[in-house]
């Protein structure tokens, strides 16, 4: 090998500007002047006409050899793992040979991932950090449909106990119901023949839920004994509870929709996270609990009374209702 030939491959080693790189003939340049050479070159003028003739064919083509190498390398590299979208397209273009993104019909790497999502090759989430993408092969996709047709199963079993369950509240419900001494613990809504669940209301808005946190709330239709256990809401955020558990039970946290108001016993400290009054603070003064409803005295209304529902009132955590007093 020659001294000249040497050095030109010294010179070309590694990545060269973007802007020295003529797609269509997939030739790199060193300089202003070689690119200036090349573009008024017989070969690319050549290049320019077959481009001419068919402009969506060739970028159809583009497009799909750089699809083909991202999917690849993502595949490759990055099989069962969660990874910038920017990580791999560096990776990508490390290969002096690879194929750029501004010769595609994307216009910006957000773009294509987005296109890949749509295709189901990957997964996408996007953080504070960037976008990070996890590719589902073949194994994955398998996997994911199995468990959704569990799910299906599942989901429908539960729809036909609930109307189970629904048509023998009813029928509790058409004969009246003898009043009874509420616990400290709550009211046992299931003796009383009143189903929350029969009333639900639309769901708590943004600034409705934030009026969650300290309240005392339980899970439905959730596993195991969790339905019926209790938790203390310590946080809320973009419609997700953040759950204390009370008692031998663990933390939890899942959507606003699943959980259930708690009703306290005569003299207990209440909030109400619905209505014109959320966020207040009060006491039960009487519960009509074959009415769903109670009467409450909040707290700077003076004598005045104020009815609400089951489902505009929840219990409040004692630790809340002290620190608050504290201040």
């Amino acid at each position: 090998m020659s001294a000249k030939s040497l050095s030109n491959q010294l010179k070309s080693k590694g990545l060269q500007r973007l802007r020295w790189y003529c797609q269509l003939c997939e030739k790199q340049c060193r300089d202003e002047n070689g690119f200036k050479c090349h573009c008024s070159s017989p070969a690319h003028v050549r290049q320019l006409a077959v481009f001419a003739q068919n402009q969506k064919k060739v970028v159809d083509g583009f497009s799909s050899r750089f699809k083909t190498a991202f999917i690849s390398e993502l595949s490759l590299n990055h099989r069962n793992s969660r990874v910038a979208a920017n990580k791999v397209y560096n990776e990508l273009i490390a290969n002096k040979t690879h194929v750029h993104m501004n010769a595609t019909r994307w216009t910006s790497l957000t773009e294509f991932v987005h296109h890949l999502v749509a295709e189901g090759v990957c997964e996408i989430d996007e953080t504070d950090k960037g976008i990070f993408i996890t590719y589902l092969h073949a194994e994955s996709k398998i996997f994911q449909g199995a468990v959704a047709r569990k799910r299906t199963h599942e989901d429908d079993g539960s729809a036909r106990k609930q109307e189970k369950l629904i048509e023998r509240q009813v029928k509790r419900g058409a004969v009246p119901a003898k009043p009874e001494q509420h616990e400290p613990t709550g009211l046992k809504l299931q003796q009383t023949g009143f189903n929350m669940d029969l009333t639900r209301k639309e769901k708590l808005s943004q600034m409705e839920q934030s009026h969650l946190v300290g309240t005392i709330m339980r899970i439905y239709c959730a596993p195991g004994e969790q339905s019926k256990q209790k938790y203390i809401v310590t946080n809320v955020y973009k419609g997700m509870a953040t759950l204390e558990g009370i008692g031998p039970f663990n933390s939890a946290k899942v959507s606003t929709d699943h959980l259930r108001t708690v009703i306290p016993a005569i003299g207990a400290s209440i909030k109400v996270i619905r209505g014109e009054n959320a966020g207040c603070i009060g006491s039960v003064i009487s519960v009509d609990a074959s009415g769903g409803s109670l009467r409450v005295l909040l707290e700077g209304s003076g004598d005045e009374m104020n009815t609400f529902s089951f489902e505009d009132v929840s219990k409040l955590d004692k630790k809340y209702s002290f620190n608050r007093d504290k201040m």
